[in-house]
């Protein structure tokens, strides 16, 4: 299970969110969220962002209402 702000990092990633959002969002470096995003991918051996939303879910480090925004979120689109 990811910490806490690596959870924070992936449900917004789920949301739609670019690295710049999330880094502002959570008063982050661009190159901290960058750097947590790629080591989180490597260390699942995943290839793209879609893979580590789907694993996020997969695994539950999102729960019931993070999976709500999401459908809600691509709805909206």
């Amino acid at each position: 299970m990811p910490d806490a702000e690596m959870t924070l990092i992936v449900r917004l990633l789920v949301e739609g969110a670019q690295d710049r959002e999330i880094a502002d969002r959570l008063h982050l470096g661009l190159r901290t969220v960058e750097r947590r995003i790629g080591c989180t991918m490597t260390q699942y051996g995943l290839r793209n962002r879609f893979q580590l939303g789907a694993l996020a879910l997969h695994l539950g480090w999102l729960d019931g209402h993070d999976i709500t925004r999401l459908i809600q979120t691509q709805q909206a689109n």
